[in-house]
């Protein structure tokens, strides 16, 4: 195996993960009960509205039949005492992953709420990501405003910056 090996393909239940992959924006949940709130936040708060449909289109969202690893009871921000809890998700900095046997069951509002509560999560989780990942985020007004060509812009010169201005330079001296 050379230096290019990421480490080989991963499946579940016979298939890629690849394969479970979701835009999330696109889901019935989302474009019936999510959109139309985002799109009402964005007159109150464009900020706002943009770092959740950040979220939602820069994360990569997997609904997979599969039992989640089980987040640390230390570790949650909400614990019922003397219950064991179903971990329904878990969100990297990267990914969002869900249950989709514990998903498929729920009813439609349920689903919502999840989703809902996974962009929040993501957003509290931008303040400790990369430049670059913040840059997109603030493109991301554009697209909540419609503005689809200045999103599009803006999002290609958060690349340009994360070439130049957010990569540190070993030969750059002070």
């Amino acid at each position: 195996m050379g230096g290019a090996d990421t480490g080989g393909g991963a499946g579940v239940g016979g298939k890629m993960l690849e394969s479970y992959r979701v835009r999330i924006n696109e889901t019935p949940e989302f474009k019936s009960r999510i959109q139309p709130i985002i799109n009402a936040l964005a007159v109150k708060d464009v900020s706002f509205a943009a770092d959740l449909m950040h979220i939602a289109l820069r994360r990569q969202w997997y609904i997979l039949p599969t039992n989640l690893a089980k987040i640390p009871a230390s570790d949650m921000i909400a614990t019922v005492p003397g219950h064991d809890v179903e971990q329904v998700a878990i969100q990297t900095g990267a990914e969002v992953w869900i249950d989709k046997r514990i998903y498929a069951q729920w009813k439609s509002d349920a689903r919502v709420e999840l989703i809902v509560h996974e962009l929040v999560m993501g957003v509290r989780m931008m303040e400790y990501q990369n430049p670059y990942e913040q840059c997109l985020a603030a493109a991301a007004v554009h697209y909540v405003k419609d503005e689809l060509e200045a999103y599009d812009r803006e999002r290609r010169q958060c690349a340009f910056k994360r070439m130049t201005d957010f990569s540190p330079r070993p030969l750059d001296r002070e």
